[in-house]
């Protein structure tokens, strides 16, 4: 499955079928699970009443309230707690999905639950309605997909930067390692404190965001001088390394070599294969 921005979908062709929109009443306590099967489409789910907690099939949980908007991805084993606010019963409105480039690849936001944006002006509820009675009413599917269209331009608006979840924050780092923000600037970008952002990126990727970053540029740079004539000068200045020195330093400690000695390697390699 194609991992693919929010951002990203402004500038690619891709189709959308199998719509359907819900609205959802659970009595406290209520749990639906996936656990063992996989979830059959996309989803979003705006909670309008109440909290969910999804607990995923590694134990990590996802917790949203009323005006969260949660992207629910194709294939993901989870199970969901419904709790009530007070004697009303947990409500929400849920748009299910599949959806595929212009090759047939299939399309995910995410491989995780994530929390995408939250409806602070209240103008996605309206939208989640508005497909949810279309839906109901007939079976008019270009109608179900316009409103769908608008429904997810509203969500990319809604989320812009600021959008960004440290669980998605992997695949951001990835996409922009040429350009890629600060530590404390990657914290903002997804609301929350950097020390709350710190141990939350730990529990999910396993290490310390600046070793993952770290990680993520020696990958990329390695790929450069196996793959081209690029200077370690010029790879310092793309990738964002203090300086060729530092360079050395970090390559000699993460993977015990130097930039000349592992352009020579592959070189070698390669001679010898072909």
């Amino acid at each position: 499955m194609k991992s693919i921005s929010l951002p990203d979908l402004r500038f690619v062709d891709f189709n959308v079928y199998g719509i359907i929109a819900l609205k959802q009443r659970w009595p406290n306590g209520s749990r639906f699970s996936y656990r063992g099967i996989g979830r059959p489409d996309h989803g979003f789910h705006l909670v309008t009443r109440g909290k969910i907690l999804y607990t995923d099939a590694s134990g990590r949980t996802v917790e949203a309230t009323k005006g969260d908007v949660v992207y629910l991805p194709q294939g993901g084993e989870y199970e969901a707690a419904f709790f009530a606010e007070g004697e009303k019963p947990a409500s929400c409105l849920l748009v299910n999905f599949r959806w595929e480039d212009e090759t047939g690849e299939p399309l995910a936001l995410s491989e995780e639950i994530c929390d995408l944006c939250r409806d602070t002006e209240g103008e996605l509820q309206p939208l989640f309605r508005s497909l949810t009675g279309a839906y109901r009413a007939s079976g008019d599917k270009l109608r179900l997909k316009a409103l769908f269209f608008d429904l997810l331009e509203k969500i990319a608006v809604s989320t812009g930067e600021t959008g960004l979840n440290v669980s998605r924050c992997g695949d951001y780092i990835r996409r922009n390692l040429t350009a890629l923000p600060s530590v404390p600037r990657l914290a903002a970008l997804c609301r929350v404190s950097e020390t709350t952002f710190r141990k939350r990126f730990r529990e999910i990727y396993g290490e310390s965001p600046t070793r993952y970053i770290t990680r993520r540029k020696l990958d990329m740079a390695c790929q450069l001088l196996q793959s081209s004539d690029i200077t370690t000068e010029e790879i310092v200045a793309l990738l964002g390394f203090y300086d060729t020195s530092y360079f050395y330093k970090v390559m000699k400690a993460y993977l015990n070599t130097t930039p000349a000695a592992y352009r020579d390697r592959c070189r070698r390699q390669k001679e010898e294969e072909s």
